[in-house]
């Protein structure tokens, strides 16, 4: 799942991305946030959750959007 805060600490599932699988290749994959409007600071993370029901985050990364996204 990836998920979205304004704040750090409350965070929102703004969308899901298949998992490859069981692996020990690197894979990568790609998340375009469509939902944000205008400047700020957003933080995202990745919640994985295992076959089992293990969830696990990933570390929290900080974009600041310094113009209209849409128009990057």
């Amino acid at each position: 799942m990836v998920e979205r805060s304004t704040d750090n600490k409350s965070f929102e599932r703004i969308g899901f991305i298949e998992g490859k699988g069981t692996t020990t290749e690197k894979q990568e994959y790609t998340f375009t946030d469509a939902g944000v409007s205008g400047k700020g600071k957003f933080y995202y993370r990745l919640k994985q959750i295992d076959n089992d029901g293990t969830e696990t985050n990933s570390d929290v990364i900080e974009v600041d959007y310094a113009c209209n996204p849409k128009s990057i």
